[in-house]
């Protein structure tokens, strides 16, 4: 099946020149243009369109408006903002209804892999059967501003470790979060450590991104609903994030990919989250369907839903443009089977460290935590062999951190 895409630009040459840039995707996608809102919503009443990529000034509707039109009209769609406009108050405003935002002038291989990525979407809704849930989430979180200002910093060639350190210091909260951390026996340093600049280059760019994705996004979701502890969150994320790098690192897994496991242990649970949020109802059935029979709340969910937090999750970062492999481990940390691997994979070391944060401060937890990990998987990765050094590697980081 063809992806449906719906381009609105009031400036026709734009137009003109995404039409020629992508005609040789006529294969997979169609698409349609528009110069105005009003011309762009005639086409989303008309028909379905799978993905939206619009410019956040329009001549004839505030770009806010617009956006908050498109989802009403057409609520499965995935709203993309490409836009040059100077106005960072609108664009900040507009984070909340748009998954993704490019800036223009855009390559036009970097907004093809977004679209590409509205495709992976578009195929988790119908392989997990997400699309009616979707539709009745009216409230999915945009991606935090504070991640997206961190993330336009890193991609220009004069940053440094003092401009991110201005933008991150805008947000008290992750700025405690970093400055504990550098000052946790995670690092062992031998002196406490006062300066953000300071603690973010000890860290590194993609470590402070992913926590300030991960604290913006926690306290966003929690204070929203009651019966989440956005701390007890937090803290569990971050301790599976920890223990899935101990791990990566134990494998000597490259940078890049150690740095998506990071990320991903961090976000692991942000479906359960957004359940909560905009599903109260469906998500205490499942509580208390898994406290009823003793069943882990992924398999509550299944059954309740028809889709896990895991699933669901991987959605929204899926929605937000995070790189695949981070999308890949959410969707499967509890399946992690289900991708079929003869390596050891992001998902399943999400799925150790996961068990590992629930189990290894709890008596026979040593027991426990290989517990939902498919046997076969186990026996051609030889876990039985790797997972004691992991386990003791993960239960002194535990220790020296109590």
């Amino acid at each position: 099946m063809k992806l449906a895409l719906l381009f609105v630009d009031d400036e026709q040459y734009i137009l003109k020149a995404l039409k020629r840039s992508f005609r040789s995707m006529s294969r997979q996608w169609t698409m349609e243009f528009a110069t105005s809102a009003r011309q762009a919503l005639a086409i989303l009443i008309k028909g379905k369109i799978d993905v939206v990529v619009s410019e956040i000034r329009l001549p004839d509707m505030d770009g806010r408006k617009f956006l908050e039109a498109v989802k009403k009209v057409r609520p499965g769609s995935v709203r993309i903002v490409m836009s040059g406009y100077a106005d960072k108050d609108l664009l900040v405003k507009s984070i909340d209804l748009a998954h993704q935002l490019i800036a223009k002038p855009c390559d036009d291989e970097d907004l093809k892999a977004a679209i590409q990525r509205a495709v992976m979407i578009r195929n988790m809704l119908e392989a997990y059967g997400l699309k009616d849930i979707v539709v009745r989430m009216n409230r999915l979180p945009g991606l935090p501003s504070l991640y997206t200002e961190i993330d336009a910093a890193l991609k220009k060639d004069d940053t440094d470790v003092d401009d991110i350190a201005d933008i991150v210091a805008r947000d008290v909260g992750v700025t405690a979060k970093i400055l504990k951390l550098v000052n946790s026996s995670f690092f062992g340093l031998p002196q406490h450590v006062t300066s953000l600049s300071k603690a973010i280059g000890m860290l590194g760019m993609d470590t402070v991104q992913a926590m300030a994705l991960s604290a913006c996004t926690v306290e966003q979701l929690c204070s929203r609903t009651t019966g989440l502890s956005a701390r007890q969150i937090w803290e569990h994320g971050f301790l599976t994030a920890n223990f899935a790098r101990t791990i990566a690192r134990q494998e000597k897994m490259e940078r890049d990919l150690t740095d998506d496991t990071f990320m991903a242990g961090l976000m692991h649970d942000i479906g359960q989250m957004v359940v909560a949020v905009n599903l109260p109802e469906k998500w205490k059935n499942a509580r208390q369907l898994a406290q009823k029979e003793g069943l882990e709340m992924h398999l509550a969910e299944e059954r309740v839903l028809g889709a896990d937090h895991a699933v669901i999750g991987a959605y929204l970062l899926g929605l937000w443009g995070l790189p695949e492999p981070v999308v890949q481990a959410v969707c499967h940390h509890h399946h992690p089977e289900q991708e079929d691997s003869a390596e050891l994979t992001p998902a399943l070391i999400i799925s150790i460290a996961d068990a590992f944060a629930h189990n290894l401060d709890k008596p026979g937890g040593s027991e426990t935590a290989v517990a939902g990990i498919d046997s076969g998987m186990a026996a051609r990765l030889n876990l039985g062999q790797r997972m004691p050094r992991w386990q003791k590697e993960c239960r002194r980081l535990l220790q020296d951190n109590a």
